[in-house]
């Protein structure tokens, strides 16, 4: 089987019969949801597209996407104590990452909200 959950992104390589499981935030700075949703329309027109209240069965393709302000971003889909490690071994090094524009794949905005 070559089922797929899409975190934050989407594969290069992409099975259109294969069930998957899209998830993206409209806040996520390293992967924009319209990337990710576009790829979705691409590829079938068959996925449902999941709300906050759990379907009656479960499709066998669907997209979750989340918007508004309190939208995770791209770090948030990890689990909170990977983020806190990451965030105190790189926390010192976002200042000079912003002042070079070096993408952070929003840690700096984890690091904001936390």
């Amino acid at each position: 089987c070559s089922a797929r959950v899409a975190i934050a992104g989407f594969p290069q390589r992409f099975d259109a019969a294969a069930p998957f499981l899209a998830i993206a935030s409209e806040n996520d700075g390293a992967v924009p949801m319209a990337f990710v949703e576009d790829r979705v329309r691409a590829t079938a027109s068959d996925v449902v597209a999941l709300t906050s209240a759990p379907p009656a069965s479960w499709p066998r393709r669907a997209s979750l996407f989340f918007r508004g302000a309190d939208a995770p971003c791209h770090v948030s889909f990890m689990a909170p104590d990977v983020n806190d490690r990451l965030q105190s071994f790189l926390g010192p090094l976002l200042p000079v990452a912003r002042l070079l524009s070096v993408p952070v794949l929003d840690f700096d905005k984890y690091q904001l909200k936390a």
